[in-house]
């Protein structure tokens, strides 16, 4: 075989491979746009999972906002049950309190509301000032004796007392 033959050989067999490697260089531009949109639905799924998980984040933000002003407010209204309706017998009780929330880790501001309504329950019933503190005192403990035997909320065996003390017989039950 001659040089020039040899020549139109690879020449030709050249072209083969040159139209074989353009097929193949359309092929991987198709699989670069392939990946290119690929990569922009991730890129859209991405910011709408950040915009949902924001919005979560926010939401959840908002509600403990709210739910932490509420109970500043409930501090702020116990309170002034409790000084309203103790008068005298208010910083005894708040040693009380604060005594018991301390040994026990009891809810302080909780304990003083409580008291302050028995106190007032007691105090329009006609016992007097000392009386109505240690009834009172003594059945906020009970109540919270009771919460802690029957593992309920402090406030519904608060409220079960308070039934049965204003004639109520359905609530002192401890079924749940």
């Amino acid at each position: 075989m001659t040089i020039e033959e040899l020549n139109i050989r690879f020449t030709a067999s050249m072209g083969g491979l040159q139209a074989q490697l353009n097929g193949l260089k359309g092929q991987l531009g198709g699989l670069n746009t392939a990946a290119h949109n690929t990569q922009s639905a991730f890129s859209g799924i991405a910011k709408a999972a950040k915009l949902f998980l924001g919005a979560f984040v926010i939401r959840g933000m908002v509600k403990i906002g709210k739910t932490s002003l509420e109970m500043a407010n409930d501090v702020v209204e116990s309170e002034s049950l409790f000084a309203t309706s103790m008068k005298g017998m208010a910083d005894e009780a708040r040693e009380w309190s604060d005594d018991l929330s301390d040994s026990l880790g009891l809810n302080a501001y909780g304990l003083r509301k409580n008291v302050g309504i028995f106190n007032t329950m007691f105090r329009s019933m006609g016992l007097g000032e000392q009386e109505a503190y240690n009834m009172s005192t003594g059945l906020t403990e009970l109540a919270e004796d009771m919460a802690s035997f029957y593992n309920i909320d402090s406030e519904e065996a608060f409220t079960k007392f308070r039934a049965g003390i204003t004639g109520e017989t359905e609530p002192l039950s401890l079924a749940a």
